[in-house]
């Protein structure tokens, strides 16, 4: 079934998000997971679940085969100093014929109470076009420095909705 021109602009989507590394490290990219309840009973004591987040695949998608964490690469390493707020940025593209998604990293330093300057950004990331059919609900900053190095869930949320985005 074909549309006319314009007839999937209702499927584009973007989102910000906000993650605080304390310390200083390399972004190479993003990590995408998501997680699904399908059915849950009314008493809450049955239900069906998906999940490709790590601590969680275990238990509700153990057999799972056909859905995964995937990642979105930085063009460039994108180095970081302490302290630093990330701004996550992700775009869901679509024309009459497929759907892609855009990403871009930008880090924020606070300089006082109440200015903040961009320390660094990463290019524009457009993969292999149409290539991307997958819809994550959690964004992780991967790599963003040491483990434990970044709030999840995020510090801030934009565009709350765009992405379904829980916490």
């Amino acid at each position: 079934m074909a549309g006319g021109v314009g007839a999937n602009d209702h499927n584009a989507r973007h989102c910000r998000l906000t993650f605080v590394c304390r310390v200083r490290g390399v972004v190479h990219g993003l990590a995408g997971y998501f997680e699904s309840v399908l059915y849950e009973s009314a008493d809450g004591e049955r239900s069906v679940e998906l999940s490709t987040l790590p601590d969680n695949i275990g238990r509700k998608s153990r057999d799972m085969v056909s859905w995964f964490p995937i990642f979105f690469p930085l063009k460039q390493p994108l180095y970081v100093p302490p302290d630093t707020e990330l701004e996550v940025s992700m775009w869901r593209q679509t024309d009459d014929s497929k759907v892609w998604y855009e990403w871009m990293v930008e880090a924020y330093m606070w300089i006082g109470p109440s200015q903040r300057v961009k320390v660094g950004a990463s290019d524009m990331s457009v993969p292999w076009l149409g290539a991307i059919k997958y819809y994550p609900v959690y964004l992780a900053a991967a790599a963003a420095a040491a483990a434990g190095a970044y709030e999840f869930p995020p510090k801030e949320y934009h565009d709350r909705d765009a992405f379904s985005i829980q916490s």
